[in-house]
Formats: C-alpha cells, structure tokens, sequence
C-alpha cells in the first residue's frame, strides 16, 4: 500500500499479503471518491469503513468478528445448540480438520475498496 519493500523498518507479515503493519492500521481515504476504506485482517483485503462500524478500530471487519463468535461457540458448544455432527454419537471422527474459522470467507455482500490511489 505504502510501497515501502520490506526492510529494517518496515514489517510485512506473511499472512498480509504485502500490506506493511502500518498500512494494515491505518484509516485511508480513497482520493477520487473520498472513500474511507480499512485492511480487514480477516478477510485479508481492503474493506469500506462501513464494514466496520460495530467497532471501527477493529483489526476485523464485522462480517469477520461474527465469524469467528460463531466458530468459537461452536467450537465450546456454548451456543445453546450442539456443535456440528455431535448428534450422532454412533460416528467415528478422524481427528483431522478444523482450524477454526480463519482466512478465506468474507465474499459474499457488503462493500470493498480497491486500493488505487490515496
């Protein structure tokens, strides 16, 4: 975003996708339509301010957060119903698998930001 390469000052994690650590706080105004846009480290792209309003200073966007609430019930079994597939007792698990709700995701609805000018 800032076009800073990685060096001494700068740090790019490997799960940003080349956005710096500052560039992944930071607030940016799109220059052309005065869009404000965040990094969202859940979805791992830019996404409209709008997206998070539940709490704007956030590292993820709403849509991320509630998936991750929902992971973690479900994981617990907390959420009032069993978790997923603990009905049936007679099946066997393979003890492979989860990880819990990370990366990916985000697609579908609410607005995104491109990261062209600023």
């Amino acid at each position: 975003m800032c076009g800073k390469p990685p060096s001494e000052g700068t740090v790019i994690p490997q799960q940003n996708k080349d956005v710096c650590r500052d560039c992944d706080k930071a607030l940016w105004v799109h220059g052309e339509t005065s869009t404000y846009f965040k990094w969202c480290k859940g979805c791992k792209r830019f996404r409209n301010i709008v997206a998070f309003s539940e709490k704007l200073d956030a590292s993820k966007c709403n849509a991320c957060r509630e998936r991750g609430r929902r992971s973690y019930l479900q994981r617990k079994g907390i959420s009032g119903e069993p978790a997923e597939g603990a009905t049936d007792t007679t099946a066997t698990t393979s003890g492979g698998g989860g990880g819990g709700g990370g990366g990916g995701g985000g697609r579908g609805g609410g607005s995104s930001a491109t990261a062209g000018g600023g």
